[in-house]
């Protein structure tokens, strides 16, 4: 899915309370790419390692030199749906069900 203002903007309208979970979750991917260039940030310098709680668990994570970065989306309490993103869009990894929990954000 190519990162486009245009679609965040027509989810804004609608509402955020009103998205259903697929939506939430593009809104919420789409909203994390609109943060990095709003931010004017060298993505592929940068080094991304946050958390996100709002409506869905998510943690986004990408190393500094790295063209991709990975996006995990606790989707209910035993399936993870992962995506590669980068400052143009993001894209679904698609595997049966991830069952493992994330360890990488644990300090």
């Amino acid at each position: 899915m190519m990162y486009s203002e245009l679609s965040l903007r027509r989810m804004l309208k609608k509402g955020v309370d009103n998205l259903s979970k697929d939506e939430l979750l593009k809104y919420n991917i789409m909203n994390y790419i609109r943060m990095i260039h709003l931010n004017k940030d060298d993505f592929v310098a940068s080094r991304y390692k946050s958390r996100y709680f709002d409506g869905l668990k998510m943690y986004f994570c990408k190393e500094a030199g790295a063209i991709f970065g990975k996006i995990y989306c606790y989707w209910n309490e035993t399936d993870i749906r992962v995506f590669l993103f980068n400052d143009f869009g993001y894209d679904e990894i698609f595997e049966d069900s991830f069952t493992f929990d994330i360890g990488i954000f644990e300090e």
